[in-house]
């Protein structure tokens, strides 16, 4: 009791969907009326996201526009930003476009969420971050900024940001 300040309700929509398939999208609005009703009242309710945020952009406004359309109780959007080789690599623009369409469209909150940033180039890497957590600090909407993978060899970072393994 009063020890759950942030619930992922529903995560990575756009990347596994093999359960909605089943259950339908309506379902999620179910989830959150339950994760609302069995939590705190100062629990906030998030639909986490990862690359989808960026990479399947429509499915993403979809969802929320769904929540929207459907009066759901989300609080936040949790922005999973791994930013590893291979992936797209969002740039400050691009990133302060989305967090004002999320707060100004959607009047949502946003954290980043399992941030991490797996390049070989420490100086890019360096630079993504820092560039990351200067627009993500800024931001009004902005509630916090969460680290994943801070060390080489981590889950899946080569190379990590904070933590060499030379």
């Amino acid at each position: 009791n009063g020890q759950l300040c942030d619930w992922d309700v529903v995560n990575e929509l756009t990347y596994y969907d093999a359960f909605r398939q089943k259950v339908g999208d309506e379902a999620m609005i179910q989830w959150f009326d339950w994760a609302r009703k069995y939590s705190q009242p100062d629990t906030v309710l998030y639909y986490n996201e990862t690359h989808g945020v960026w990479e399947y952009t429509d499915e993403f406004w979809g969802y929320l526009d769904f929540f929207k359309k459907n009066n759901v109780d989300i609080d936040a959007i949790g922005i999973q930003s791994h930013n590893n080789a291979g992936r797209y690599f969002p740039q400050p623009t691009e990133v302060k476009a989305v967090y004002d369409r999320i707060a100004n469209e959607y009047g949502l909150k946003l954290k980043v969420t399992e941030f991490s940033c797996s390049r070989p180039d420490a100086y890019l890497q360096a630079a993504h971050m820092r560039d990351l957590m200067i627009v993500t600090f800024a931001h009004p909407a902005s509630t916090g900024f969460l680290m994943w993978d801070f060390w080489d060899g981590g889950s899946f970072s080569a190379y990590a940001p904070l933590y060499s393994s030379e």
